[in-house]
């Protein structure tokens, strides 16, 4: 039969006490806090670069930042133009 986590966690308890059930625990925090820092690093080094780029775009020459009021778009004038549509 399959033993629970809960009877394996006596059995260790019994046979080498607390630091039995801490055994591996440095270990584990040790790896965690690597991969944590690594995570960390590379999203903060991405918001950053993110970052650098929209302002940077945003000081050059943007399609929002151009004159769109001469732009003709489609074939004649629209009524945004000051044309009214005949029927």
């Amino acid at each position: 039969a399959r033993k629970s986590g809960f009877t394996v966690a006596q059995e260790v308890f019994k046979h080498d006490g607390v630091q039995g059930l801490f055994r591996g625990a440095g270990l584990r925090a040790a790896w965690t806090a690597v991969g944590a820092g690594l995570y960390l690093g590379c999203y903060e080094g991405g918001r950053f670069y993110l970052e650098d780029s929209r302002k940077k775009k945003e000081e050059g020459d943007s399609l929002m930042h151009r004159d769109w009021s001469q732009v003709e778009v489609g074939i004649g004038r629209s009524r945004s133009q000051g044309d009214a549509i005949k029927k």
